[in-house]
């Protein structure tokens, strides 16, 4: 959602990059750069949540069941 907001801010392509640090010395970081094909996937998984939201919305009725999470795997 991140990247979609910010390239229809800027109207230009972005790259999505999450910077981790270490809270206690020796400070150590690594910084993972989402592939194209991972954005796609959360792309997909928030459109389609944004769409179940949307009938619950026009429905009134809330109660769908917690898939009990997903793992996203990160790809270097």
């Amino acid at each position: 959602m991140y990247v979609d907001g910010f390239q229809k801010v800027l109207n230009k392509p972005l790259d999505f990059f999450i910077v981790v640090i270490e809270k206690d010395a020796p400070y150590n970081y690594a910084i993972y750069k989402f592939s194209s094909e991972l954005l796609e996937i959360g792309r997909a998984k928030y459109n389609n949540a944004l769409s179940v939201y949307e009938k619950a919305n026009k429905s009134g009725v809330f109660n769908m069941p917690y898939n009990g999470g997903n793992l996203v795997e990160l790809v270097a």
